[in-house]
């Protein structure tokens, strides 16, 4: 029996070494092609380009804050999200000048996000291959890919909501100091997105809630307590920086222009908050497409993944902890889109994180029920689609390396 056990351990161990080795390729994979897109999309001026598309003049503003704030001048004007342009600031005090390093740098930072995925549904009990396979996707759409390199704030969003959901998650631990731990980084993680996108402090209730629910009795109270020192570590070190002296969030703005609209007009309010749901939840905003676009992945998550949602809730409907931590992305997008003006276009990678994370539990749950009742039918369904899944990394795999390697040519 002791050496069974040992046995188990080892093999245990080789395969969450194997899962971590494949998932340091998966990372590596995401860098390599968020470069490719880098440099094609656009293939001149960033700023030119930029003028062309939905960013207008956005990206030339927040670089310019930048730089005058990297001479000590006061701005005067709006400078909300604040987290951005200090973000760009200490990029250019490491030596980053390049616009192009600059969106490199964003989105290596992007790439890592494939951890956090990792990690979060390893936690919701998938197996390895199903959370490595997960992050892949995660590696290649195109939403995240692009995304990441443009500058705009809210690149960083789809990165800190998936630290906060391992965070909230790891926040019912049986251990404690693992509970208070994981509730003081999610408030790093919330106060850091709030500097970003003002609207990230929404997170802050179902962090709340969740502590209140799921953490044992006795931790209940000491993770709410670390949770405000996160918050108010980052508070404080950024009035410390004191770079930006007029950080007012100009999101405020937008909320009272809202309730002055719903107050006018509320029948037109409510009829462009079901547009922009139904474009959210069944299509997305028009991201530019090149050979590399993935059209069919593409196509499945935005078009179709709500059914893949809708039966994971059906399939998940007993697991409460499962629903709430795969939705919460759905319910944040659904919420900022619909009572802000902001833009659609990266709000929409909320949504299809939750249809990301729901595709990954449907798998695991579909591998569950075949081995629950082995027939020959569920064993040949999800072998079949197994060898589906499998082909389509490996043709996208060997896709964005040629293409990466007649760029460089």
């Amino acid at each position: 029996m002791l050496f069974k056990t040992r046995h188990y351990d080892q093999l245990g161990i080789i395969k969450a070494l194997i899962a971590w080795l494949a998932l340091l390729a998966v990372l590596a994979l995401a860098i390599w092609l968020r470069w490719y897109y880098i440099n094609i999309i656009p293939r001149g001026d960033y700023l030119a380009w930029a003028k062309t598309r939905y960013l207008g003049t956005i990206a030339q503003t927040y670089l310019q804050w930048a730089v005058a704030i990297s001479q000590q001048q006061v701005i005067t004007g709006p400078t909300s999200p604040p987290g951005y342009v200090t973000f760009i600031v200490l990029m250019k005090v490491f030596g980053v000048d390049s616009i192009t390093q600059l969106r490199f740098i964003q989105a290596v930072i992007d790439s890592t996000a494939v951890i956090p995925l990792y990690l979060l549904l390893r936690w919701l009990g998938t197996v390895r291959w199903v959370a490595v396979a997960t992050g892949f996707i995660y590696a290649i759409f195109p939403a995240w890919a692009i995304g990441s390199g443009l500058i705009f704030p809210d690149w960083i969003t789809s990165f800190l909501i998936l630290w906060t959901l391992v965070l909230l998650a790891y926040t019912s631990s049986y251990r404690y100091y693992a509970s208070m731990l994981a509730a003081f980084f999610g408030g790093v993680c919330i106060a850091i997105g709030t500097l970003f996108s003002p609207d990230f402090i929404v997170w802050l209730v179902p962090f709340i809630i969740w502590i209140i629910l799921t953490a044992r009795v006795w931790s209940k109270l000491l993770c709410l307590i670390t949770l405000s020192l996160g918050i108010l570590l980052v508070k404080f070190s950024w009035e410390y920086y004191g770079y930006l002296l007029h950080s007012h969030w100009i999101s405020v703005t937008y909320i009272k222009q809202y309730y002055a609209q719903w107050q006018r007009y509320p029948e037109k309010v409510f009829n462009v908050i079901l547009v922009r749901w139904k474009r959210l939840i069944f299509t997305s905003a028009r991201i530019p497409g090149n050979k590399l676009y993935f059209h069919a992945l593409v196509t499945t998550l935005q078009h179709y993944g709500i059914f893949i949602y809708i039966a994971m809730i059906i399939a998940y409907r007993k697991n409460a902890k499962v629903l709430a931590l795969v939705s919460l992305p759905f319910v944040y997008g659904m919420l900022i889109v619909a009572f802000s003006f902001h833009q659609q276009f990266l709000h929409t990678r909320d949504i299809i994180l939750t249809y990301l994370l729901a595709s990954g539990m449907c798998l695991h749950w579909f591998k569950q029920y075949a081995d629950e009742v082995p027939t020959k039918t569920n064993i040949m369904t999800f072998r079949i689609i197994v060898a589906i899944l499998a082909l389509y990394l490996l043709y996208a795999t060997v896709k964005i390396l040629l293409a990466s390697m007649l760029l460089i040519r």
